[in-house]
């Protein structure tokens, strides 16, 4: 969670501020790639929680960003991989705050955040806060990467599944938009916020 159109749109919308990745496969790449591995049938959640650097929930940012700290920032994939792991931690964070305000049972989550997660793309779909034949050309540059090496035991087929995934919007566009998405979490105004939010922590190393 998020779900990777929130992924590459936001990897999308920072790069159209820095050229340095504009047009870097490798970095639209990277931050659709710790979700390869679910192109796995028999992909486990232990596996999902080492691609994402999950241990313990209550210290993940933190061992997220040490990571981040440790890693080669002149490498595209690699911010985009980050990138895509703290955008996680910051949706889950806020909807998670959300569902516990609203009193909703913790084993709902998921299952809700997903329906949510959609109906959000389906709004800012409908809104033109992205675009799908912007979204349509940074797929294409996801499609251009050159990277060969891949963490986890991931290999090209896992990037290559996981890329046709994530560019089918078939099932969000025209998507019904009505008040009842707001129940819980906006996905949509998440988003939003995440922009730059993204933007203060990334925006340095994306100038390249």
């Amino acid at each position: 969670m998020p779900l990777p159109f929130y992924h590459i749109s936001l990897a999308g919308t920072l790069s159209e501020k820095y050229l340095y990745v504009r047009e870097s496969g490798d970095f639209f790449l990277g931050n659709i790639a710790p979700d390869a591995v679910l192109s796995r049938p028999d992909c486990t959640l232990a596996e999902k929680f080492e691609t994402h650097l999950r241990g313990n929930r209550l210290a993940w940012r933190d061992d997220v960003l040490k990571n981040f700290d440790k890693s080669n920032k002149s490498d595209r994939f690699a911010l985009g991989y980050h990138m895509h792991l703290v955008t996680d931690i910051f949706f889950r964070d806020r909807w998670e705050a959300e569902f516990r305000r609203a009193g909703i049972p913790e084993a709902e989550w998921d299952g809700i955040a997903y329906r949510l997660a959609s109906l959000g793309i389906g709004r800012l779909l409908h809104e033109g806060a992205v675009r799908a034949e912007d979204y349509e050309r940074w797929i294409l540059q996801a499609r251009r990467f050159q990277t060969e090496e891949f963490p986890f035991g991931m290999i090209r087929a896992d990037m290559t599944a996981e890329i046709d995934f994530a560019a089918n919007l078939s099932d969000y566009i025209g998507i019904e938009i009505n008040g009842k998405q707001n129940e819980h979490a906006d996905f949509a105004d998440i988003y939003r916020s995440a922009i730059p939010y993204l933007d203060g922590i990334f925006g340095a190393y994306l100038k390249g």
